[in-house]
Order: C-alpha cells, then structure tokens, then sequence
C-alpha cells in the first residue's frame, strides 16, 4: 500500500452547494485538500489553475452533464482518478461514463460518510500506484537507454583495439629483426616472422 503524499487535492463538482459544503465538512480533517466546483465548467476553468489526483462529480447538472465533464477531463487531464456521484443507479448511464470518460468508480447518493472516505483513499492510493509504475516505467527505460549507450560505445573500443592490433601485427610482420610484443600482463600478443624463423632455428640448434 502506497501512503498519500503531502499535498494532494480532490475536487468535488456537484451544482448543490449544501452538498459541497458537506463534502468540505466530512472531510476537513483528512490528509488531503478538498476543493470545490458549482459546475462543470467551473471545474475545468479550477483544473487548470491546480494539480488534482482525484475528481468526483455529480451526473446531473444544468450545462455539461458528469459523463461529458469526465470526457473532457480525460483529454486534458489523463492521470486523475475520476468518480461519478449520482442519486439514479441507470446502468445505461454507468456505462456509458465508464466508456467515455473512463470513470474509474461510480458511488450513489445518499452516500455512506465512512464508505466515501474509504473510497477517495482507495483512489488517492490507485493514483499513487500509478504513478509509482510510471516512473519505474522510466527509469527502466532510461537505464536501458544508458546500457545501450555503453554497448555501443564498448564495441566500438574493442573494434578500434582489434584494428589497432591487426595493424601492429602487420608492421611487426613486415621488421627483418625478430621482434616479440608483450602486454602489461606479460602475456605474448605479437610476434612476427623473424622471431618465429629465429624460435624455430634456436630449436634446431639445442637439439
């Protein structure tokens, strides 16, 4: 389970004031703001001065109904974990506001004050886990990213260290002295003819 950061708001859209200033009495103890809308509209013009985590509106209002508010806040606002309050449980109305604006739960009204609560937790949290996938989301990408980045850049050294070897063992190749390439390990990683020739006669002499 993921705690609430400081800070985070709901808004509640509802045309009924008594209902708003119920909502911001049940709740003024809470972790979280609440704010209020009149109206869809309102809503939205609030949506665009404040960051939110969690919506929850009424269905019936006068002007933009619930499921058309939800549409638009979709749009412009993807991440918000959106609620539909409403008094009649129609299904067609249920689905149609999981379908357009992709409303995440559907409480009734007279709602159950401990119920509510539970709810908007359970919604903050969800958002919270969201979130939390997000960036894991992309830091794994960003790593993948890093990694891809160091790959390419590794070949590239060991091709330009395999060209560069290939190149030496040419030169070495072409001396008229013997000579012997040692690495820093002391292991043998050149030898051209002339010391193969002079390894070879050496040989045949001590025996």
């Amino acid at each position: 389970m993921h705690a609430m950061r400081i800070g985070m708001k709901v808004l509640f859209v509802d045309d009924e004031p008594s209902i708003l200033a119920s909502f911001r009495r049940l709740l003024r103890k809470e972790e979280y703001e609440v704010l209020n809308a009149g109206s869809a509209e309102e809503g939205l013009a609030l949506l665009g001065k404040e960051r939110v985590e969690v919506i929850l509106s009424d269905q019936r209002m006068p002007g933009m109904d619930g499921i058309h508010f939800f549409q638009k806040v979709k749009e412009l606002y993807p991440d918000t974990i959106r609620v539909i309050l409403s008094g009649y449980a129609d299904v067609n109305v249920i689905l149609e506001a999981i379908n357009k604006g992709e409303v995440y739960r559907f409480l009734a009204k007279p709602w159950n004050d401990e119920e509510l609560k539970l709810n908007i937790r359970q919604c903050l949290e969800h958002f919270e886990i969201i979130r939390h996938n997000r960036e894991l989301i992309q830091k794994t990408k960003d790593q993948n990213e890093t990694l891809q980045r160091l790959n390419t850049r590794l070949e590239s050294m060991l091709t330009a260290g395999t060209r560069s070897l290939e190149m030496a063992q040419e030169i070495v190749e072409i001396a008229p002295m013997p000579l012997i390439g040692v690495s820093r390990e002391e292991e043998i990683v050149l030898v051209n003819g002339a010391a193969r020739e002079f390894n070879q006669n050496l040989r045949a002499v001590l025996v």
